[in-house]
Formats: C-alpha cells, structure tokens, sequence
C-alpha cells in the first residue's frame, strides 16, 4: 500500500489505514475488481440469459439513468425483470412515493423496459418483504445486477435478515476474481448475486474512500437552496464547479439535492481558473418542463428553472456524465 498516488488501487489516505482503495470498494460495494469492461457485463448478461430466473435491476434513486444497465433487454425481456429503486429513504419524506415511481418511469422508458418496479431501501427496510415474496413465489432463481453503489448487496443482506438470518459472505475472499457470481441460499430460494459493474462515468470511480465517505448520504437529504446573481459560481465538494454566466436572469434559485455533508461555497466567477484536467460540460436547459434536473452522476441532483436560466457550465473530473432530465420536484 501507498499513500501517494490516489489514481492507483492500492492507495491509502494515510499509512494507519487498513484498507487500499481497492479493498474499501471491494468490502463496501461487493467490487471484484476496478476495471470490469462493457465485455464482462455482457458476459454476466448471457450467463443470466440461459436460465429462466427472475432478474432484479437495481438503481440508485440519485442517480437513475447512470445506474441502469441500459442494454439488459438485449439479453433479458422485460417480463423477467423487476427494477429495484434504491436508497428512496435518503430523499425528502414530503415527496411522495407515486411522485418517485413515476419520474423514474418517465426518464428510464427510453433506456430499460421491465415488468415491475419498486421503491426499497436497505436501511429503513421499506418493501423488503414484498421483495421477498416476489422471490418466493417464483419456481426459478432471483439474480440481483446493478452497477456498483447500487445498493445491491446491502439489499440482499436486508432480504436475510428480515428472515432473522445472517450472510457473511456476500463479498467475496477471491478479491482479485472478475468473473465471479455468488450464491446464496434463503429458505429454499437461491439468489444469485453480481459483482458491482463498473461505470466509468461515474464520479465516484475517481475518489478516494475519504471523499467517497462524505458524499454519500447517510440520513435524509435536507434540500439546499441557493439564491444566485450572474457571474458568480458554486463550489461543490471541491470537486465541481457549477459557473452562471450572463444568460439568465439577475437572480436565480439552485436548488441542490446532494449528501448533507457535502459542502458548497458560493463564489465570484472572475476568481475561477479553468482547470484543464477537468471536463467543462455546457449544459442547456431543456424548456419543455418547468424545472429541469441535472444528475451529476455518482454525485446528486441539481435543479433549476429553464425560465431563470437557459444554459450554464459544469467543471467535472474527467469523464463523469452528466444527465439532464424533466425534475422529480416539478
């Protein structure tokens, strides 16, 4: 292990640490390895596409386009798949679960086709059960997929543990393994369980497990607003800039759905300095909808209103996607 060079696996923050980058993915998110390519999901894709099992997609509720395996129906018809929202606990109790289901329905038609969908989370346990009785009342195995951060393998650890049973070993020991599935067996079902994909466009395949820590939301998200003038930026996390030029209004409302402790600074846009590491992303409003929420992926959801502003810039790492969809809160 090393503490200088964070791009590399077996980078650690500071020497007392027990885990390399690596390893911390590997135990927290189920990661066999940090470099699966699009060649081993379709690998796993084919292997599920030869049983008769029922398949469960699960997503991030923060980041619903990013963490679709968009190309399962080529391998897998929607009548076997049920798409697991994950994590809705972290959002604002004063959204309403028909709110979620039907903006996830909305901005995935166009990506996965499924049979069923429903909200769940780990933590507070919500469907849990119904879960279970959809695993049940099948004759055929359940194969859980999702790329890494899902969820996943926290969900099935809840499934067994509503049962009052306990799963030790739903990470594997054979961390260096790409092509490793794994099953477990509850109360005469079996379920088989994935490694994380990996998507490289996702901001958090480019941090280290410190920052990873700090942005992923741990309670319910408390909504931040902020009220901005042109020419002036926003600071996230120190790792995007969001910079409003003069295409908007003298004033306008961002409304931030991120990790509670994710800081952000307010900042004048003449102190920036573009860093040419980073990505600069144009984004355009679409106008077609009231707000719009643009979905850093990996990262959380800003949202703002086409009438305030038209277009804007986002300062990235590298490579991370940015999605611009019809808002959750319109």
């Amino acid at each position: 292990m090393q503490t200088t060079d964070k791009n590399k696996d077996d980078f650690v923050v500071s020497a007392d640490h027990k885990l390399c980058k690596r390893c911390f993915r590997v135990a927290n998110y189920n990661e066999r390895t940090s470099n699966l390519t699009d060649y081993d999901i379709d690998h796993y894709l084919k292997e599920i596409k030869k049983t008769d099992g029922e398949v469960f997609l699960v997503i991030d509720v923060l980041n619903p386009i990013g963490s679709l395996v968009k190309n399962i129906n080529e391998y897998i018809s929607p009548d076997r798949i049920t798409l697991l929202v994950n994590k809705v606990d972290i959002l604002p109790k004063s959204i309403k679960h028909s709110s979620i289901i039907e903006w996830i329905d909305h901005i995935t038609v166009d990506y996965v086709d499924f049979k069923n969908i429903s909200l769940v989370s780990s933590f507070n346990k919500l469907n849990i059960d119904a879960v279970y009785d959809l695993i049940d009342a099948s004759e055929h195995d359940a194969h859980f997929v999702g790329y890494s951060n899902s969820g996943k393998s926290s969900l099935i650890k809840q499934l067994f543990r509503s049962k009052r049973q306990e799963v030790d070993n739903v990470v594997s020991n054979s961390m260096g393994t790409t092509r490793e599935i794994i099953k477990l067996e509850l109360d005469g079902n079996t379920l088989v369980d994935y490694p994380g994909f990996i998507n490289k466009n996702n901001i958090q395949t480019k941090l280290d497990p410190q920052v990873l820590d700090i942005i992923h939301p741990k309670k319910e998200i408390k909504i931040r607003t902020f009220q901005l003038q042109q020419e002036q930026l926003l600071e996230i996390a120190s790792l995007v800039n969001v910079i409003f030029g003069t295409d908007s209004r003298k004033e306008i409302a961002v409304q931030f759905t991120f990790s509670n402790e994710v800081e952000i600074f307010r900042r004048k846009s003449d102190k920036w300095v573009r860093n040419e590491t980073m990505d600069l992303i144009e984004v355009v409003m679409d106008k077609n909808y009231s707000r719009n929420d643009v979905i850093i992926e990996g990262l959380g959801i800003i949202t703002v209103r086409p009438r305030e502003i038209t277009k804007f810039n986002i300062e990235v790492p590298r490579g991370t996607t940015i999605e611009i969809v019809e808002s959750l809160y319109n």
